[in-house]
């Protein structure tokens, strides 16, 4: 290859390159300005999407004001898969809005039954309003430097009857969710709860903040517990007033069971009944202490009768390693008398004597 050739290869690619940057610098161009003086759509559509009434401007940073943008179900019926959960993600995406945006308006969002309300103007807090069949939620987003804080204002789920308010601080530096959650959960349990999350785990702890008396049924059936473990809580529990002194554990993202393997919770009932099995009576306590933790409920009776006998020294374990078949262990320390309910009871459990007592009591220490 000549000089001359070289020269005219290398003037070609000189050539194309300026004419490459020049359609670049046109085209970003173009779209600057007509950004800049403002773009109005009467009409966008995409799959799945349709967006009315849409105008962008862009001066120092992107104003967006949209009337409606409506979300086909196509597009939300897949489910929530727990292990995609990514925080740093999630803190991330949030600072762009912030970045690039002056402000967002959206007045209209539909989807499916959903209807909702989006505000955000730079410096002040964004706003974001849900309505639908079975949700209500009211929430403010304020963002500054590296800290996003969200106050859930209103947060009502109707089918559940489950209500909270909560403070939530996500910090972009460190990756990290912080949470401050006032929930009474199936309008029977009050928790004030506290959580922290990163990109592998959400932790959390936390209590009652006032005394728990209703039925505890319609909150135990929304934790989805074994089919088996929820009889031994729902209608073999009963009692006057529940305090939880404290609860937690640490959920793993992809595996939501774990929740239920670190659980540690420690809690008391006042004027308990509680059946060991059905067809017996139950076991009445004035205060009954309970534990729960490493899938073992601990139950501690305190003043118990059982048959008109007195409970003594006792403590209940059930452990709910295999969710299917619980393990049920007694111990009973006390003195009493053999009566013929006493013994039907022991026969339940494989243990048969032939006799019962009609006069005087008996010293009894008993593990089943």
């Amino acid at each position: 290859m000549n000089d001359t050739t070289i020269i005219k290869t290398i003037s070609n690619i000189h050539s194309a390159i300026i004419d490459l940057l020049i359609f670049i610098f046109i085209t970003l161009f173009t779209i600057y300005f007509t950004l800049h003086i403002g773009l109005k759509l009467d009409s966008f559509i995409l799959p799945g999407l349709k967006i009315e009434k849409l105008y962008i401007k862009w001066d120092e940073k992107i104003s967006v004001n949209i009337d409606s943008i409506k979300i086909t179900k196509s597009n939300t019926n897949r489910e929530f898969d727990l292990s995609t959960l990514n925080i740093d993600e999630l803190l991330k995406r949030s600072r762009t809005l912030g970045t690039f945006f002056s402000d967002v308006q959206i007045e209209h969002i539909q989807v499916n039954e959903m209807n909702a309300t989006f505000s955000y103007i730079e410096h002040r807090k964004a706003f974001l309003e849900v309505r639908g069949p079975t949700l209500n939620l009211l929430t403010t987003i304020d963002m500054n430097a590296y800290l996003l804080n969200i106050s859930v204002k209103e947060f009502h789920e109707t089918s559940t009857n489950t209500r909270l308010t909560a403070e939530f601080i996500g910090d972009t530096r460190e990756d990290r969710l912080y949470g401050e959650i006032k929930v009474n959960v199936a309008d029977t349990i009050p928790l004030q709860l506290y959580l922290l999350a990163d990109d592998e785990k959400v932790k959390l702890w936390g209590n009652n903040y006032e005394p728990i008396v209703k039925p505890i049924g319609p909150a135990v059936k929304l934790a989805h517990l074994h089919p088996a473990i929820n009889p031994w809580i729902i209608d073999q529990l009963k009692g006057d007033v529940l305090n939880i002194e404290y609860l937690k554990g640490t959920l793993y993202y992809d595996d939501p069971i774990s929740l239920l393997n670190t659980l540690d919770a420690k809690a008391s009932y006042s004027n308990v009944e509680y059946i060991f099995a059905p067809g017996y009576a139950p076991a009445i306590g004035e205060k009954v202490d309970l534990a729960f933790k490493d899938r073992v409920l601990y139950i501690y009776p305190r003043n118990a009768t059982f048959y008109g006998q007195s409970g003594g020294t006792t403590w209940i374990k059930i452990d709910f390693e295999n969710p299917v078949n619980p393990l049920l262990s007694v111990d009973v320390d006390t003195t009493a008398q053999l009566t013929p309910k006493i013994t039907t009871w022991l026969e339940g459990y494989g243990i048969g004597l032939p006799f019962y007592q009609t006069k005087g009591r008996t010293k009894v220490k008993l593990a089943l």
